[in-house]
């Protein structure tokens, strides 16, 4: 968004960080669903026998449905109780760490600031020597092709 680099105020890093650590938690979050879905898929197939049996003695194939779906309910509310508490506390332990950082070290010590002031460096360099290029040198001639080709030149009349 345009007006984020001021709120981190580091022109535009800390947006870069945030956006590749949603991309991280992205994939953790798909990767968190796949297993989910495989471990509920597994279960499902260790109980085809069973479903079987239901249904030959009369059971619904609605009854059977809300027994996968009760068990399978209980196995992803565990997962997500389970998932979230531990992301709350690494969340706090880590921002805690975060500011026990920030506060020791010294400000504008951080690495985009020294890449920021590489790139501003560099930038200056290749100005000042494209500046220099465009005085002491100026480009060859454009002659066009016919006129430099043998059969096309121009003879003197004298």
């Amino acid at each position: 968004m345009p007006g984020d680099e001021a709120a981190f105020g580091d022109g535009g890093a800390g947006m870069i960080v945030v956006q590749v650590l949603g991309g991280f938690a992205l994939i953790a979050l798909l990767l968190a669903g796949t297993g989910v879905f495989s471990v509920s898929s597994q279960s499902v197939a260790q109980r085809t026998r069973e479903f079987g049996i239901r249904m030959a003695i009369g059971a619904t194939p609605r009854g059977v449905l809300g027994l996968v779906l009760a068990r399978e309910t209980k196995l992803i509310a565990a997962a997500l109780v389970s998932g979230a508490g531990l992301t709350l506390g690494l969340t706090r332990a880590l921002f805690a760490e975060l500011a026990a950082l920030s506060a020791t070290a010294p400000s504008g010590s951080h690495w985009w600031d020294c890449a920021r002031r590489r790139r501003r460096r560099r930038r200056a360099r290749d100005v000042s020597n494209r500046a220099a290029r465009t005085v002491t040198s100026s480009p060859p001639p454009v002659i066009p092709r016919r006129l430099r080709d043998s059969r096309f030149r121009i003879r003197d009349s004298g």
